[in-house]
C-alpha cells in the first residue's frame, strides 16, 4: 500500500466467496483513498436463456466536475451493446445523460435508449428538474432491462 500515491498493488491475488476461490488476478492496482481515477470497474456476469451476459464498465475521470462510464456489454444471442453514462456537476445543477445501443440479433432491429436527468437549484427558493427518457420500442426494458 502506497500512501503517497493512494494506490495499493496486489500480485497473484485470489478472490474468494466463503472460502471458495472464484477468481484469480495475476496483477491489480486499486485506490486506497477517496480520489477518483480512470480505470476498469468490476464486471457484471450473468446467464439466461439468451446466453451469457457480460458487461465490463470503464470509468473515465474527465475533470473534477465531469466523469463518464462506458460499458461494452455482450449478450449471447443478442450481440454487442454499448452503454454510456456521462455526469456533469456545476454550481447550479447535477446532470446525468445516459444511453445504450444494440443491433439486436433476436429482435432483428437496432434498439436504443436515451435518458437525461437533471436536478438543481438557483437559490434556496427556486429549484429545477428534468427527467426525460426515450426508448426505441416498448419491449426494451423487458428484453434488456439493466441497460
Amino acid at each position: 500500500l502506497n500512501q503517497e500515491t493512494g494506490m495499493g498493488t496486489a500480485t497473484h491475488a485470489i478472490i474468494k466467496v466463503k472460502d471458495v476461490p472464484i477468481m484469480y488476478v495475476p496483477y491489480i492496482t486499486y485506490p486506497i483513498d477517496g480520489k477518483r481515477r480512470t480505470g476498469l470497474l468490476w464486471p457484471s456476469i450473468a446467464a439466461s436463456d439468451e446466453g451469457i451476459d457480460i458487461t465490463q464498465p470503464i470509468y473515465l475521470n474527465i475533470a473534477p466536475n465531469w466523469d463518464a462510464t462506458l460499458s461494452p456489454r455482450y449478450i449471447g444471442d443478442r450481440g454487442l451493446a454499448t452503454e454510456l453514462e456521462v455526469r456533469h456537476l456545476n454550481k447550479y445543477s447535477d446532470w446525468v445523460v445516459s444511453s445504450a445501443h444494440i443491433d439486436d440479433k433476436l429482435y432483428e432491429d437496432t434498439r436504443w435508449i436515451l435518458g437525461v436527468d437533471e436536478k438543481g437549484r438557483f437559490n434556496s427558493n427556486w429549484w429545477h428538474s428534468i427527467d426525460y427518457t426515450s426508448v426505441s420500442d416498448n419491449e426494451f426494458f423487458n428484453d434488456l432491462g439493466k441497460a
